[in-house]
């Protein structure tokens, strides 16, 4: 487990989060969820922004964060998005206090008008989640050499609350496990597309049980994809859903949908996958290594030792390492 003491400096006892927290559950909330309660358990004084529920032209949203501001004296405030209004506002209000960012993917944006391109002088410590978002932003900024470290995003789920949050599981959930020999999962807290390709593949994950089936009718493999928010991308969800339909694999399919954590799942499955176009050092894959399980990847970025690794968007290399690690 890390230690705050891995990433502040000792000064930092009063510090302030800023980004997504739960609901929805997401590689980047669920961080922030955990480091919160690490940093409590470590005597830090440690409060929480939640920019996830932030709407566009929201000047009430703002007017909160500056009575945040104002209200306490933070000795570091660490984002972990990548806001150039909130920062703006910090470095107004709060002009004494230390700042550092935590990038969780390697979409990150490096352009003239970028958050990094603006404020990266005035940053005194950047983590990058993995070694290529590191490589990536310093391409384009070699002066933070001295400034920037790889730091997964990893703490370890507090165990005392498995039983909690499997209570909450539907009943039908339970159910379905209970059907299948081999349990594959896969989850996005959203649907999302990146470069016009469905980012953590759904689609891929829906033929790759098409194609399980089209090779061996007795095989005995299910499928739980979950999806924090189903609100976003609904008709793209509902065409997938009747895909898995025509191609006669959707009883073998569940969507687990709404704000659940999952890590409770990593118990009950057997194989982890994570079919993503594009990644930052997924939260799910290190969950899932850490309860023994079998992750199987695109190789669209490095990923964590044990992790099988396929041709990004290759469906056939998809099915062989899953085949592979099912026998």
């Amino acid at each position: 487990m890390i230690h705050s003491s891995e990433i502040y400096p000792p000064s930092a006892k009063k510090i302030l989060l800023v980004g997504g927290y739960p609901p929805p559950y997401g590689g980047v909330s669920v961080h922030i969820y955990r480091l919160e309660k690490l940093l409590a358990s470590e005597g830090k004084e440690v409060s929480v922004f939640n920019i996830g529920n932030q709407k566009k032209g929201d000047l009430l949203f703002y007017f909160k964060f500056i009575k945040t501001l104002l209200l306490n004296q933070f000795d570091l405030i660490h984002f972990h998005y990548p806001s150039k209004k909130i920062y703006q506002l910090t470095q107004f209000f709060s002009p004494k206090c230390k700042s550092m960012l935590t990038i969780h993917n390697s979409r990150i944006e490096i352009g003239s008008n970028s958050f990094l391109n603006k404020y990266h002088n005035s940053i005194f410590k950047i983590i990058a989640v993995a070694e290529h978002v590191k490589h990536k932003i310093l391409d384009q900024y070699s002066t933070l050499q001295d400034r920037i470290t790889v730091k997964n995003a990893f703490i370890v789920p507090p165990i005392h609350e498995k039983e909690a949050i499997s209570s909450t599981y539907p009943e039908s959930l339970n159910t379905f496990i209970k059907k299948q020999n081999t349990l594959i999962m896969a989850n996005a807290w959203k649907i999302v597309f990146h470069q016009k390709e469905d980012l953590y593949g759904l689609d891929m994950c829906l033929q790759l049980m098409h194609n399980l089936y089209t090779q061996n009718k007795e095989i005995d493999t299910g499928l739980i994809f979950a999806i924090s928010d189903d609100q976003h991308e609904q008709e793209y969800i509902q065409k997938m859903k009747e895909y898995a339909k025509e191609k006669g694999v959707s009883e073998r399919i569940y969507f687990l949908t709404g704000n659940y954590q999952i890590w409770p799942l990593f118990e009950r499955i057997h194989i982890f996958v994570r079919p993503t176009n594009t990644d930052g050092d997924a939260l799910s894959i290190r969950e899932a290594l850490h309860f023994g399980k079998t992750v199987i990847a695109s190789d669209i970025c490095d990923r964590p030792k044990g992790t099988i690794t396929f041709k990004n968007r290759d469906p056939q290399d998809f099915l062989k390492k899953v085949i592979n690690s099912i026998k």
